[in-house]
């Protein structure tokens, strides 16, 4: 377990845990047990939003190179970076990102469950129902955190919201195993 808080607790399966179904134990501070079952698998995609429902705008990392007109936080390598959500008390939503024609956007997504891919096609990024290609799907670095790199194709500017979703097959199963949906709002 690395974090606990009053709704959530976050914790790590190890590698090498046994695949199958397995209980997991929670023990709070004043001695209560709350008991469940989990289904350890090789893979099992989940994508992070910015509200923590897992619907709705991506938990995401939008850089964009080029013209990049009315992006905010230029970066001293020239690029632009920005979040793909805004978040206010009425809620979050996908926060529009800009794409010019000359412009290339790649978006960083942040999830679990996809860093053991058995190889690069055994992952499959679709938005807006169009597959595309990804550039980089593993460990962020962080216990458990994945993360998934996808440069937007330049069909899609002025798209407005958009959904993407990831699949990845699961070479023990031999299922192909789809994450939650994830918004974006492409101008």
């Amino acid at each position: 377990m690395y974090y606990a808080g009053p709704n959530q607790v976050n914790y790590y399966v190890p590698t090498k845990a046994q695949l199958g179904p397995a209980t997991i134990t929670v023990t709070s501070g004043d001695g209560a047990q709350t008991t469940g079952t989990v289904l350890v698998a090789p893979v099992a995609p989940g994508l992070f939003t910015a509200n923590a429902s897992g619907q709705g705008a991506a938990a995401a990392l939008a850089i964009c190179a080029g013209v990049c007109a009315g992006w905010p936080n230029l970066q001293p390598n020239g690029q632009y970076v920005q979040d793909a959500f805004t978040c206010s008390s009425a809620g979050c939503a996908p926060q529009p990102l800009g794409m010019g024609s000359s412009d290339t956007v790649v978006v960083e997504f942040f999830g679990t469950g996809f860093r053991h891919i058995s190889s690069t096609g055994a992952l499959t990024v679709q938005i807006k129902g169009q597959s595309v290609p990804y550039q980089y799907a593993g460990a962020q670095g962080d216990i458990g955190l994945d993360q998934l790199n996808v440069q937007l194709p330049n069909s899609l500017p002025g798209s407005g919201l958009v959904n993407l979703v990831l699949s990845v097959q699961d070479t023990v199963d031999n299922v192909s195993v789809t994450s939650n949906t994830v918004t974006l709002n492409i101008q």
